[in-house]
């Protein structure tokens, strides 16, 4: 975890005024593993993907850091959706395709979430 925190605060170095990155752990760390990269870097308010694997795991280190968070690959449904908005899990949502079931499922939890929010 020490090379990741090292990376992160090198590329942070590298970023221009302007630029937003995502730092896009694809569900790869354990809730130990996410917790310490993501405390090490709150100074930097860089956002982190998916850090752990599920909805779960995410709600579980939720307040004890304050890094923001994406989740993509645990949005599976719309009520997947509507916990994270709801218990303030991510601060940015992808719909992938592929997870949520096609075209239509996609436009309708976009449609359904963003119109309540």
């Amino acid at each position: 975890m020490t090379r990741d925190i090292a990376r992160v605060r090198d590329v942070e170095t590298m970023r221009k005024d302007g630029e937003t990155i995502l730092y896009d752990v694809n569900r790869v760390w354990t809730l130990q593993q996410a917790l310490r990269v993501m405390k090490a870097c709150e100074d930097l308010h860089v956002t982190f993907g998916q850090p752990c694997e599920t909805l779960d795991d995410i709600a579980a280190i939720a307040g004890k850091h304050a890094s923001p968070v994406s989740v993509d690959e645990s949005l599976v449904t719309l009520q997947d959706a509507a916990r994270s908005a709801r218990d303030g899990l991510a601060e940015v949502f992808g719909i992938k395709l592929n997870r949520v079931g096609g075209l239509t499922k996609a436009a309708h939890t976009r449609h359904h979430f963003s119109a309540r929010h």
